[in-house]
């Protein structure tokens, strides 16, 4: 969006340009697109901040943001070890974002948990069963985490609410994903009519 020439395996905090993650994020697909629908990273990233504290949601909002200008990696490649120059990659991106936004250079243990948990109900919703999907943790949701925790990331997930979670209270960042998701959900429904 912005245009700027960036070193995405060098990148500073005045590299970091909060259209280019919005955008970014919104053309990402989880699990390598291999989903019943298009389900982008920035969906993932407002589910997460919806499963946090008020405080948090800012971070939450941003915790993938270095794959806006990485991309996403399947966690199976991305923990190999010929995988590692990306992964620093990514610690070097998570700082620079970090700083550009005021946040602490380690994700909240919060934010971690609200992450993970809603990898295993995507993981869920993408094969089926949360066993079967064998996710790293090897977590089941029902024992992990709430009934009421988990319906509430199932309805995240299936957009149920997605356009409908709390008014952003952190600086307009969360209306423009709100935005840009509303724009490309559209963008996307007008594409099958035709």
């Amino acid at each position: 969006m912005s245009g700027r020439n960036v070193d995405p395996m060098a990148l500073r905090p005045e590299d970091i340009v909060l259209e280019d993650i919005v955008q970014g994020l919104v053309h990402q697909a989880r699990f390598s697109g291999q989903t019943p629908r298009l389900y982008s990273v920035a969906e993932h990233s407002l589910g997460v901040a919806a499963l946090v504290p008020g405080h948090l949601k800012l971070q939450a909002l941003l915790h993938d943001a270095p794959e806006a200008y990485l991309g996403d990696v399947v966690s199976p490649l991305k923990y190999l070890p010929e995988m590692k120059p990306y992964r620093d990659a990514e610690d070097l991106a998570w700082l620079a974002v970090a700083e550009r936004f005021g946040l602490p250079p380690e994700l909240d243990e919060a934010v971690k948990e609200a992450d993970s948990m809603m990898l295993a109900v995507e993981a869920s919703w993408v094969f089926g069963d949360c066993r079967a999907a064998r996710i790293a943790e090897g977590w089941e949701i029902s024992t992990k985490y709430s009934r009421e925790v988990t319906a509430r990331a199932r309805d995240i997930l299936e957009g149920q609410n997605l356009l409908r979670l709390p008014a952003p209270s952190i600086g307009g960042i969360q209306q423009r994903f709100h935005g840009a998701i509303r724009s490309e959900i559209a963008r996307r429904q007008l594409w099958k009519e035709q």
